[in-house]
């Protein structure tokens, strides 16, 4: 999925950061594997939808993103490490 937002590098961060607190490694593409579980899918889902709701209380300006980000926003482009 795509968040089209100004803030959308923002959102993405954050999912990382928030998915990872739950235990879920997770970014805005989902691979499906046949080791996925009903408990598994209805985990991410739940808390995929918390952090849609997440998002459009951002959107209508109701929570302020940067004040949920502890790490540095994620980079679009492509940069040599070395």
């Amino acid at each position: 999925f795509d968040i089209v937002s100004e803030d959308a590098e923002k959102y993405h961060t954050y999912l990382s950061c928030y998915m990872l607190n739950k235990k879920i490694l997770a970014s805005n593409v989902f691979y499906l594997s046949v080791s996925h579980n009903k408990k598994n899918l209805e985990k991410y889902f739940k808390c995929l939808n918390n952090f849609f709701i997440f998002v459009n209380k951002c959107e209508k300006k109701i929570l302020d993103i940067n004040q949920y980000l502890n790490t540095p926003v994620r980079s679009s482009k492509f940069q040599r490490l070395n």
